[in-house]
């Protein structure tokens, strides 16, 4: 399994943990996440939708007197060097950190929220976080899943056939194409995952610059379309074409 499936399916069970199905609901509890609204409303002003932030600078923001998802930051050693990441004190900020991100993704998800918000993992790798409008984060992770869920079946369906006792009575050239067809599913994850992170980052550059517009007052929304631009995933967009 490839590290882009596996961070796709990753970030699903991050919404999953968040219900997904409460999260799509027009009509929502009208108490969840409200010990967090100011919060979730300062976060959103520091980072934009679109943007991207270390996990230091979340606690750094998080353990901030006013904000109060965290009792402190990043710990660090006696000595102020980088302290053990397998030490008591680290794991626990470790739960702290990840109990904050809840609190505040309960708030921000909230339809009470102009545009409503989830922060997710970007990279696992270099301890970034993401941040994505709610309805964008459930198309990616419906599409995640089924992509991911499509390269695993049809992998197990091939590896079977290669390894049962039909595969020698296939002709050469039926065993050349499902060989073929074995070795390209990682290929074909990867491509459909470059092309959405294309077509990720076009729409996002599109959306923090009507943002940005919005925000400056130079822009308004009449009838809700720009509104829906800013909200919406894309493919809702153009159900008429």
């Amino acid at each position: 399994m490839t590290k882009e499936i596996q961070l796709s399916i990753n970030r699903a069970a991050e919404m999953q943990a968040l219900s997904t199905v409460e999260l799509a609901r027009a009509k929502e509890n009208p108490r969840r996440g409200m010990p967090r609204r100011e919060a979730a409303a300062e976060f959103i002003k520091l980072w934009p939708i679109g943007s991207t932030l270390t996990w230091a600078e979340f606690s750094e923001w998080a353990s901030r007197p006013h904000i109060g998802l965290m009792p402190s930051g990043e710990p660090t050693a006696a000595d102020g060097g980088e302290i053990d990441r397998q030490s008591d004190e680290w794991l626990a900020h470790l739960q702290r950190r990840h109990q904050a991100r809840n609190k505040l993704n309960k708030a921000s998800s909230h339809t009470r929220i102009a545009t409503p918000y989830v922060v997710l993992t970007e990279s696992q790798e270099q301890q970034t976080l993401v941040v994505k409008s709610v309805a964008l984060a459930l198309a990616e992770t419906r599409a995640a899943v089924q992509v991911a869920s499509l390269a695993r079946t049809k992998k197990r369906q091939l590896r079977y056939l290669i390894e049962s006792t039909d595969w020698a009575n296939l002709p050469p050239y039926e065993r050349l194409m499902a060989e073929a067809l074995y070795d390209g599913i990682d290929t074909f994850v990867e491509s459909v995952k470059a092309q959405g992170d294309g077509l990720q980052r076009q729409f996002d550059k599109l959306q923090a610059r009507l943002a940005n517009l919005v925000r400056s007052g130079q822009l308004s929304s009449i009838n809700g379309g720009i509104t829906a631009m800013l909200s919406a995933p894309q493919d809702d967009m153009d159900d008429d074409e």
